[in-house]
């Protein structure tokens, strides 16, 4: 199928980007890896835990992505206080050995490490019976944390061990509680334990080295990021939210307004989706549909073009969190997917390939031009990458065609994502042909339900 020609059939519609990037620092396109891999799927689903080198670490640093965001509970390495000053680190009472889930963070930063990546660590909230359980903080699998004191001790406890004792460097950025605003923390609670964190990082030397990512509210709680931006915003690096409010049915301005309205709360600091994915997984939302890629795309280029630092998506792959969660970008062991026959083990999904594209052509430091399609279920960015190279993107959820002029700059790789397209192993998709520009301009036609990636050739 010719997906490509240098006049197309259709009626190419003059496109040109902004004249003026976002202006939004960019911190790439991220995952969910969460260190929990080990202590539940190795564990108890008998997964073999020298998978992880043979099959999850190659199929990571294939994709390109290079920030990540991580669960962290307080009790993996704090079973009980350490002692009964929380300025004095007794670090007999801490223990950082290489088992369970500290064992699986290790090898997580191990492998962002190598990459050159980031990590964003985030506490969680703190196991019903653990001694930093506030006593009213409600009875969840994580709940709210009692003393601020304690609590900044203990995280920055494991942020000096990772960066002065393990020597990361990737360990960038940290985020006090998941969703706090959904039962576990109430805002009064939550703006004093940032500040308490904040001052403990700086006390430790520490603040340079981390950016403090706040909020970190669910899609339909924006007061929650308000607040938080009115209560700490003198000592908030950045803030983030999460959502999984839309799907392949809903249209761009719809995604576009609601990330405008975090830029916009966020007073000039930089607002990260830090958690995204589509609110349901049926039809063409399915996990394992090329549309879903298309969808998920769509999403993200709305988000930056609305002035977003980047997004994450919800998972890197299938894992178990007590159930499992299958909407990563690849499969667990096949025997966990009974409804799904004939499948293999760590069977690629086909968002695998949509997104190593995006990660791999909206790298950190980039900058994002927005393009307007003039289509609500199309939408395009221009990017410039750090290494001065420039991609457009267009991502095109509609049932027919589309077709546009742009202006040339030199000849085009060309990359495609399509139900057509798919590699048949798990090796990303390359260039499969040139561009090549007539009369100063080139017309592209993308086809229903793909995405194309135009890369000008170095």
């Amino acid at each position: 199928m010719i997906l490509f020609v240098a006049a197309s059939a259709l009626k190419a519609q003059p496109l040109s980007h902004s004249s003026k990037p976002t202006g939004a620092p960019i911190y790439g396109i991220g995952l969910e890896m969460d260190p929990v891999w080990i202590g539940d799927d190795v564990a108890n689903h008998g997964l073999p835990e020298e998978d992880w080198d043979r099959v999850y670490a190659p199929r990571i640093k294939s994709t390109g992505v290079k920030r990540f965001r991580m669960m962290i509970i307080p009790s993996w390495y704090e079973k009980t206080n350490d002692d009964d000053d929380p300025y004095n680190y007794n670090w007999d009472g801490f223990d950082f050995s290489e088992e369970g889930s500290l064992k699986m963070l290790y090898k997580e930063l191990d492998l962002v490490e190598e990459i050159g990546g980031e990590a964003l660590l985030v506490i969680w909230g703190c196991p019903f019976n653990h001694f930093l359980r506030d006593p009213e903080g409600g009875n969840h699998w994580v709940c709210r944390t009692g003393d601020d004191e304690e609590v900044a001790e203990n995280f920055t406890a494991l942020i000096k061990y990772l960066i002065e004792v393990k020597g990361y460097t990737c360990v960038k950025e940290a985020t006090l509680y998941n969703e706090p605003e959904c039962g576990v923390s109430p805002m009064g609670w939550y703006d004093r334990t940032c500040r308490v964190f904040e001052a403990r990082l700086r006390r430790e030397g520490l603040r340079d080295k981390i950016r403090f990512n706040c909020s970190d509210n669910t899609d339909t709680r924006r007061f929650f990021l308000e607040q938080t931006v009115e209560r700490v915003g003198d000592i908030a690096d950045m803030y983030n939210s999460h959502t999984y409010l839309y799907d392949c049915n809903t249209t761009n301005s719809t995604i576009y307004n609601w990330e405008k309205r975090n830029v916009e709360a966020c007073k000039g600091r930089p607002h990260y989706v830090c958690e995204f994915g589509l609110s349901n997984g049926n039809g063409l939302n399915a996990t394992s549909t090329a549309t879903r890629g298309v969808t998920l795309t769509r999403l993200a280029l709305n988000f930056l073009n609305a002035g977003a630092s980047g997004a994450s998506l919800w998972i890197a792959y299938d894992q178990h969190y007590g159930g499992l969660h299958n909407c990563g970008l690849w499969h667990s062991l096949a025997s966990l997917y009974p409804d799904e026959e004939g499948l293999e083990d760590y069977a690629v999904r086909p968002q695998y390939y949509s997104y190593s594209l995006m990660a791999r052509f909206i790298p950190i430091g980039s900058k994002v031009y927005p393009v307007d399609l003039g289509n609500e279920f199309a939408a395009s960015s221009y990017v410039e990458a750090p290494d001065g190279s420039k991609t457009w993107i267009f991502a095109n959820g509609n049932e027919e065609s589309l077709s546009f002029e742009i202006p040339a700059e030199g000849a085009y790789d060309v990359y495609v994502f399509s139900s057509d397209t798919l590699p048949a192993d798990d090796s990303q998709i390359e260039a499969s042909s040139v561009l090549e520009p007539v009369g100063g301009a080139v017309s592209v036609e993308i086809p229903a339900w793909s995405v194309i990636y135009l890369n000008t050739k170095k």
